[in-house]
């Protein structure tokens, strides 16, 4: 159970890596944006999945300052902390492998 457990927490932390080197590819889109393309998602899936409607997604995307509210309902449609979403969010390292037979570091 547990191992199942840290697979899974491992695999939520590589997506988000991986979502926050796509809005780093795509300086010139919004964090929404890139997220949603790199989700493979259109603007329609994304105000379908966030209970918003499709002029407010086009609005986020063009630069609008959401309301926290929102930002919480798209993020959790694209399923990324609401962090993430924000300009200037800080990209997390991709975990590094280490044999077990290398000593922790305190």
């Amino acid at each position: 159970m547990i191992a199942a457990q840290t697979r899974l927490h491992a695999m939520r932390e590589s997506a988000f890596a991986a979502a926050a080197r796509a809005i780093d590819a795509h300086v010139r889109q919004t964090p929404t944006q890139a997220v949603r393309e790199f989700r493979g998602l259109t603007q329609a899936d994304l105000a379908k999945r966030s209970g918003v409607s499709l002029a407010t997604i086009v609005a986020l995307e063009n630069g609008q300052s959401p309301d926290p509210l929102l930002l919480g309902s798209v993020s959790a449609a694209l399923e990324v902390p609401t962090s993430l979403l924000q300009r200037g969010a800080a990209v997390p390292e991709a975990p590094t492998e280490r044999s077990l037979d290398e000593p922790r570091n305190a």
